[in-house]
């Protein structure tokens, strides 16, 4: 089973508003982090360690939190005259085309995203990441 830790929290310009959220994968966190508070003068609230799922390992619980629908996009990103490497990503699938495409923005025009792929998942919370965790996936 596959399964990715992901924190859970919310971005924004505006110390003062809720944001958006974001899914980041833990191992990449603290990385994201400096570059949205330094590099972009964002602020990062709420963070939240759990698990993500992919759908095809996904059983429904009754948790008193849902489990919240994420969609993973990986691709081969190729800059000129470099062989390419893999990016993988996650977004709240209720605003993906919103985030996705601020995110595309980021790749110049003379880069290309090849193989992408799209895979959708759950970011759990509660008693379904502590079962998961506590299986071992």
């Amino acid at each position: 089973m596959e399964m990715v830790e992901m924190i859970r929290c919310s971005l924004s310009k505006d110390p003062k508003k809720s944001g958006e959220t974001r899914y980041v994968p833990a191992e990449i966190f603290q990385m994201w982090r400096f570059l949205m508070e330094r590099v972009h003068q964002m602020h990062i609230k709420d963070p939240r360690l759990s698990m993500w799922v992919a759908e095809e390992f996904y059983a429904p619980t009754h948790d008193k939190e849902p489990a919240e629908a994420v969609i993973e996009i990986r691709f081969r990103y190729l800059d000129i005259g470099e062989v390419g490497r893999i990016v993988t990503r996650y977004f709240p699938e209720s605003e993906f085309d919103f985030i996705f495409e601020k995110f595309r923005k980021h790749f110049p025009d003379q880069t290309r995203m090849e193989e992408m792929t799209r895979r959708r998942g759950f970011y759990l919370s509660g008693a379904s990441a502590k079962a998961l965790i506590a299986k071992g996936g």
